[in-house]
């Protein structure tokens, strides 16, 4: 299938004309143009040459994989050993089989607001959209085995309609007809318009076989290249409508021998249709430009081959800034101004910003290694390096089956002993077949010794799954095998930790690789999104509702995060026991949600969260604790007895006074008649006791003296005041 890239259709940008630097070319009559175009061929000259050398080694390595190891037709007596198939096939699922879910945090606190927006669009577009597991599997497959290296593109796609004018004034009130013909005879000012037909954002793997880098380039962060690029094939007809090509011209057919998989039956389905055949590079322009000073600025360059075959000195079809970018000019400082009757406001300082760079600031070819080689840009994969172990097995299995063949049990008779009617049937040679003999046959017939495989052949096998287990970093435990043996649990769990430190490490590359490309997708959403679109969101509460945003919603920079595990599957009944053992230890801890571990069990079971959830009860507000002490004279009055007659803590209202006072009263009216009634029982409890009280004065206390003078006195009887 034909390759379209996203540049081809990319929705063009208004060039503001404030890029730090004048486009190249403009100032010299396209000389540094030329130059740097000369320079970039140059460089896909080399870079095809070192392809080259690395293509047949890259075909190798998917050939073994698929079971065809063997560039000719190899003996009947040659065993095929599939190594590669299960290894390959396990380290994939190990370091990403899903998408995982990407976090946003904004770096201004000013977007805190706008991360969940973001993140839910981001991955929604990611997950719903593209679809970016299928990109990135392919990819892992190329680093695990074809090459060692993942190489994708971050792309948007987009078609326009013809441009027509429209007026820069409202219209509502002009009837149809009439506004069509002041728009034909120019009565009111108008501006172009393009419709946007389709548009989408994408990513796609690049085959390694149709890779462009500079050899030069010996690093691990392939963003640091002063240039990427990648060949391609479009459709005859879109290299036509976008004015790449000729219109007679007749294009070519797909090239099917830069495939990395080298297989006569797929060499011999021949792609149907004509395409044109490109070469698409990004490139730094201060790398090559010395009138450009800002590193991060990009530019594109499309050439068609078959506009440059003969001619090296032909322009490129394409050689413009990357449209994905946009420069934004600083801003002098503000200093704060005091208000005054003019401002009763003010306002504020702002400090100095200085002009940048926004949208994709890196190339949309994003490249990752599993692994990293001292001055090597592309590492061998692990097929490679397992290559001389495998050799020996398969060398060693179709030895074991030659032997096999070569030692077949043969008989020996003695002629002399046997005579002609057996010795036909023992050439015969029937199965289980009964031979007569006249007396012992011991000594008649026997077997001819045979050459016993050594048993060190066997040990040989073993040596070689374990050299083989050591370069892939995967044993019986890692790929789900049985281990040889015998093995202890302790032992078993040491191997097996020792096993997931090496996959971490691999799957924190692979992750990087997958948030590459997911910030590339965010700065082109960022750029382009001026389509209003609907996305779900998971409240604190666990309620889904849908908010709408577009590029404005979003806008900002933002640290992209994810689950270390997130990018792998794991087991449903080990994850709804993490979830239930976190809501269980967690649940009731002051300091959090209670809502977000139960909606975390709920999701993990597929439960419905709009169906379980409700909206948490609002808090009761604490009543204090208040307690009485009350003596039964008490009772005799008004405040205490309205108390203990209140049904609540509420306060004490004019009502329940008078209530309580009509209550002592009725009890003062009815103690008589209970008191004749009742022997003994005193009808005012209050005046009783006042009688009892003794009422007459004292009279005046004795003086006492003061305390000095009862210190100078001390140890006689008037000091002391007498008494002993």
């Amino acid at each position: 299938m034909a390759e379209q890239t996203s540049t081809d259709l990319a929705l063009p940008t208004d060039d503001p004309g404030s890029d730090p630097a004048p486009a190249v070319g403009e100032e010299d009559g396209g000389k540094r143009g030329s130059r740097t175009a000369k320079l970039l061929k140059e460089g896909v000259t080399a870079c095809r040459r070192l392809r080259r050398e690395l293509l047949t080694t890259w075909q190798d390595n998917v050939m073994y994989r698929v079971g065809k190891p063997f560039r000719e037709a190899p003996d009947d007596d040659t065993v095929n050993i599939p190594a590669d198939w299960s290894r390959t096939k396990n380290k994939q699922a190990q370091i990403f089989t899903q998408c995982p879910t990407i976090n946003l945090r904004a770096r201004v606190p000013g977007l805190a607001a706008a991360a969940p927006l973001a993140a839910a669009a981001l991955n929604f577009e990611l997950q719903e959209k593209i679809h970016a597991e299928y990109a990135m599997d392919e990819c892992a497959g190329d680093g695990i085995n074809a090459s060692g290296i993942m190489i994708s593109m971050v792309k948007y796609l987009a078609a326009f309609g013809e441009t027509v004018d429209v007026p820069v004034v409202d219209t509502s009130t002009i009837p149809p007809g009439d506004l069509e013909v002041m728009i034909k005879e120019k009565l009111i000012e108008t501006r172009p318009y393009t419709p946007t037909l389709y548009e989408c954002y994408d990513i796609d793997r690049i085959s390694p076989a149709r890779f462009l880098w500079p050899v030069e380039f010996k690093g691990s962060n392939w963003q640091k290249a002063p240039w990427l690029g990648h060949e391609g094939y479009m459709p005859l007809t879109d290299a036509k409508r976008m004015g790449w090509v000729e219109e007679d011209e007749e294009g070519e057919a797909m090239e099917v021998d830069e495939l990395l998989i080298d297989d006569d039956l797929e060499l011999k389905q021949l792609p149907v249709g004509r395409y044109v055949k490109y070469i698409q590079i990004f490139y730094r322009a201060a790398f090559f430009d010395p009138q450009e000073r800002h590193p991060l600025k990009i530019k594109r360059m499309v050439l068609v081959e078959s506009r440059t075959e003969g001619d090296e000195e032909v322009d490129p079809v394409v050689d413009e800034d990357f449209q994905w970018q946009e420069w934004v000019e600083g801003t002098a400082e503000v200093e704060a101004v005091l208000p005054s009757p003019e401002n009763p406001q003010g306002t504020p300082a702002q400090p100095a910003r200085q002009g940048r760079y926004i949208g994709m600031t890196n190339f949309p070819i994003k490249v990752r290694t599993l692994t990293t080689v001292s001055d090597l840009a592309i590492p061998p994969s692990d097929s490679e390096m397992g290559r001389p172990q495998v050799k020996e097995m398969i060398r060693s299995r179709s030895q074991m089956i030659r032997q096999r063949e070569h030692s077949l049990p043969i008989r020996w008779f003695d002629v002399n002993m046997v005579d002609e009617e057996i010795a036909a049937l023992l050439r015969a040679g029937v199965m289980q077949d009964m031979i007569p003999m006249n007396g012992p046959g011991s000594n008649a017939i026997g077997e001819v010794a045979r050459a016993n495989y050594p048993r060190e052949n066997f040990e040989f096998m073993r040596i070689f799954n374990a050299d083989l287990d050591e370069t892939w970093a995967m044993g019986a435990n890692q790929m789900g095998l049985e281990a040889p043996g015998d093995q202890s649990a302790t032992e078993a769990k040491i191997v097996q930790s020792s096993g997931n430190v090496k996959t971490e490490y691999e799957r924190s590359k692979m992750l990087a690789f997958f948030l590459e490309n997911a910030k590339g997708v965010f700065a082109l959403m960022q750029m382009f999104s001026d389509f209003e679109d609907y996305v779900e969101i998971i409240g604190p509460n666990g309620v889904r509702t849908l908010k709408t945003w577009n590029k404005d919603s979003i806008p900002g920079d933002y640290v992209f995060e994810a689950k270390p595990d997130g990018a792998v599957r794991v087991d449903i009944s080990q994850k709804k026991a993490e979830a239930i053992n976190v809501y269980k230890l967690l649940r009731r801890d002051p300091l959090i949600n209670p809502s977000a571990p139960i909606t975390e069990v709920l999701q993990t079971h597929g439960y419905d969260l709009s169906q379980w959830l409700v909206p948490p009860p609002k808090p009761k507000a604490e009543k204090p604790n208040i307690r009485y002490s009350f003596k039964g004279e008490d009772m005799m009055m008004a405040i205490p007895l309205a108390r203990m007659q209140k049904a609540d803590d509420g306060p004490l209202t004019e009502q329940d006074i008078e209530a309580a006072k009509k209550m002592i009263q009725l009890a003062l009216e009815i103690m008589p008649a209970v008191a004749e009634a009742v022997p003994g029982m005193v009808q005012d409890p209050t005046a009783e006791a006042n009688a009892k009280a003794d009422t007459t004065h004292p009279g005046p206390t004795a003086s006492v003296q003061p305390l000095n003078r009862r210190y100078e006195n001390a140890g006689t009887p008037a000091a002391t005041g007498g008494g002993s």
